[in-house]
């Protein structure tokens, strides 16, 4: 559901639309990089944080969008509306809430979702990758013989994009449990349902413990869609 725009967010943000998820609620917006300025955080209502003093306009817009959804998901619920940045530039979220934020290109997505135990968030939207892109990032990103095994007609590049951004909603859901960084090596995609197109399932092993409660051979069930020409995974629990 596309939701109204106040005056001046239409200098900067467009298609601001619901995102239904299992869990929680989502938003998505496109935003014009080339339309940016640095005023447009006040107006905005966004703080923007010292760390991108020296960061480049794209990047600089990039936080603005995902951080004005975030805005916007918080005030439905009556929370502070500011999520700030923790020391490895996780977002914080209020008390007893998760979430999930990201964006590519011109295209900004996020989620909020109460905490409950065992409950989890982690969504990523990427491009779809290239022959020469697949060709060149496939080893860094997937184990030997992952993509051979799975059951799909797609082309190659297709489910590369597939795993990576599955790996990425992965590492963003399970982040707040972990508290550090974990590699590609990880997690292994070990099912994907193509449906028809436009939207599936997709299965994600743990090949290493990364906590007591995330023990290697956990498998954790998302959904991936097509979203204005990119793909959007999804990994959500309430938990309980």
């Amino acid at each position: 559901m596309e939701l109204q725009l106040s005056p001046h967010a239409y200098q900067f943000i467009s298609d601001l639309s619901t995102l239904t998820l299992p869990v929680g609620m989502g938003f998505f917006c496109r935003f014009d990089v080339k339309a940016y300025q640095d005023e447009m955080f006040s107006s905005h209502g966004v703080l923007m944080p010292d760390a991108l003093a020296r960061a480049v306009p794209k990047r600089r817009a990039e936080y603005l969008a995902g951080r004005f959804l975030c805005r916007r998901l918080l005030s439905e619920q009556g929370l502070p509306t500011q999520v700030g940045s923790g020391r490895n530039r996780e977002p914080l979220w209020p008390e007893g809430w998760l979430g999930s934020i990201s964006h590519c290109g011109d295209m900004a997505v996020a989620a909020l979702a109460p905490e409950e135990p065992g409950a989890y968030l982690g969504l990523d939207v990427e491009a779809w990758m290239s022959p020469k892109q697949c060709h060149e990032l496939e080893s860094s990103l997937v184990q030997p013989g992952e993509l051979d095994a799975l059951s799909s007609d797609w082309p190659r590049e297709r489910l590369l994009t597939l795993a990576f951004s599955a790996k990425e909603s992965l590492f963003k859901a399970l982040y707040p449990q972990v508290g550090e960084y974990f590699g590609f090596e990880a997690a292994r995609l070990i099912r994907m349902d193509a449906g028809k197109g436009l939207g599936g399932a997709f299965s994600i092993e743990l090949r290493q413990s990364l906590a007591p409660s995330l023990p290697a051979g956990m498998v954790f069930h998302g959904e991936w869609r097509a979203l204005g020409g990119r793909l959007l995974t999804v990994l959500a629990s309430a938990g309980g």
